[in-house]
């Protein structure tokens, strides 16, 4: 197949990928946040909100359809600048998914206080003062399990100053969708280093994530307590399992790539890209199903019989201390550094503590010096 053809149909799928992701997160968020919003629990089945959800699928449809026609066919006819039409193909979709999001945002806003809805429910703030101790002991998988992609990254650094004698004197180091090489480097001891150092760098991110989980501020459902910390349990659990083996899979993906560059694996670079697209695809599609199964906070797993609802309390409606359509959290009274994402699966900071601040700065800097180092 023509490589204009594969490497335009990767973007497309990419988008596809975006979109589907887009339509489905706002049923796996709780089932109190709609659209970034708290909503009272009796209004969950409500035909406004309902109505709300079909137009925001519709507009992404209207959005994706034409925007996917645009995509293949720059990719097809620009082809030599495949990779910087990548990256800003992408960026752009993000964007207009999030001004589609932001439209739905708005219109729950407005119907919230129109129905001035949760104004006639007591607000509550439940805490578990064993929180932090349990979390410590039975909430997340042990850390041990990083040594695994350590020492992954032990032995590609290992076997690549064994075979750096018998490299050539220039590397074929990238490879088009067709497996044709197209770019290369200058043999050097910095090409061993370069893989092992964005492997260490992506385990430290997972490792970070991983303790996220256990540092983030708990929260537990004020009608249905006993329940929601269950969830919430369970949910940190798995997620703390799901970073570990996506460490050690992000690392067997490096790893392969690795192994192809230094030409220790005997394959054809056709077949080498195959493997690291299906590993890919494997980590993309078990964190799909991983949230599908889940949900945010643990809302789509079952548990047990718990005490009944107290339908005469709610959650604090806490809206105004989210910014952007609710995807940023700014409370500067809030000692939590990390929080659950308002839309979507996983955690966020809060912006109103410093400390917030000093490790995204930090983040960003990394992210910057690193291909610097490595180059």
């Amino acid at each position: 197949m023509d490589n204009r053809i594969i490497s335009s149909i990767s973007i497309v799928f990419i988008v596809i990928l975006i979109f589907l992701i887009q339509v489905l997160t706002p049923r796996l968020t709780r089932k109190e946040i709609y659209f970034g919003i708290r909503i009272p629990k009796n209004q969950l089945e409500s035909e406004k909100l309902k109505n709300i959800y079909k137009k925001y699928v519709t507009n992404n449809i209207i959005v994706s359809i034409p925007y996917i026609i645009i995509v293949f066919l720059l990719c097809y006819y620009l082809n030599a600048y495949f990779e910087i039409l990548n990256v800003v193909l992408i960026l752009a979709y993000l964007i207009i998914s999030f001004f589609v999001y932001f439209i739905a945002n708005k219109e729950v806003k407005k119907v919230k206080n129109e129905l001035n809805w949760g104004k006639t429910k007591k607000s509550v703030v439940v805490i578990d003062t064993n929180f932090t101790k349990e979390k410590n002991k039975s909430m997340l998988v042990s850390p041990s399990w990083f040594l695994i992609p350590l020492f992954m990254i032990v032995i590609n650094l290992y076997i690549g100053y064994r075979v750096y004698h018998n490299l050539p004197d220039i590397v074929p180091t990238h490879f088009d969708f067709a497996g044709e090489a197209n770019g290369w480097t200058p043999k050097s001891y910095k090409l061993i280093i370069q893989m092992p150092a964005v492997q260490l760098f992506m385990t430290i991110i997972m490792f970070f994530s991983y303790k996220i989980i256990g540092w983030s501020k708990q929260q537990i459902s004020a009608s249905d307590p006993k329940a929601s910390k269950e969830r919430n349990k369970i949910f940190r659990y798995r997620w703390s399992a799901y970073m570990i083996l996506m460490a050690i899979a992000i690392n067997i993906l490096f790893t392969v790539g690795n192994l192809s560059i230094l030409q220790v694996i005997k394959m054809s670079a056709k077949t080498s890209m195959i493997v690291i697209f299906t590993i890919t695809m494997l980590i993309i599609v078990s964190s799909i199903v991983m949230s599908v199964k889940t949900g945010q906070g643990g809302s789509k797993i079952k548990v047990g019989s718990m005490d009944e609802e107290n339908e005469k309390v709610q959650d604090r409606d806490d809206d105004k201390y989210w910014k952007l359509a609710n995807s940023i959290y700014v409370n500067k009274d809030d000692p939590a550094i990390f929080v659950e994402k308002r839309f979507g699966i996983g955690w966020t900071m809060n912006f109103g503590n410093t400390k917030s601040i000093i490790i995204a700065v930090v983040f960003i800097i990394l992210m910057i010096a690193l291909p610097i180092l490595i180059h």
